[in-house]
């Protein structure tokens, strides 16, 4: 068996929908490439001339726009990715036959999930706040 999920390479896109672009950037940027004074006599000078304002376009537009940040799975911690699985399997058992005690359960088994989620949410909220003082100023 595979011991990942193979996924798609995403194809690359001059925008983004991070809306998150620096449009002020990607102009001076722009104008900083493009040179204006190429002749377009031939044929290839208009090739070249393309080729050269796609490729500037194309590096305006990515450095003005930050990456999207992967969804990491690593900053999960390991019992909340041990439960998930642990819940997988009730589920597709009940999926499969819907007999209603593998239904009670998953419905455990998910309690049990969204309560281990809501202690380490408020694990977390309580450290920042303990870490919180009146004279630092925080982010």
């Amino acid at each position: 068996m595979f011991t990942h999920i193979p996924g798609k390479s995403k194809k690359p896109s001059l925008y983004s929908y991070s809306k998150k672009s620096d449009w002020n950037c990607f102009r001076e940027t722009l104008d900083d490439l493009i040179t204006l004074e190429i002749p377009l006599k031939t044929e290839i000078d208009i090739e070249e001339a393309a080729e050269n304002i796609t490729k500037a376009i194309q590096k305006a537009a990515w450095q003005a726009t930050p990456d999207k940040k992967e969804q990491n799975s690593t900053e999960c911690p390991i019992i909340v990715r041990q439960k998930i699985a642990e819940k997988r399997k009730p589920r597709k058992r009940w999926q499969l036959n819907r007999a209603p005690q593998d239904k009670q359960s998953y419905n455990n088994l998910a309690n049990e999930l969204e309560n281990l989620l809501h202690n380490l949410k408020n694990e977390g909220i309580q450290g920042y706040l303990k870490g919180l003082t009146p004279t630092e100023v925080t982010d």
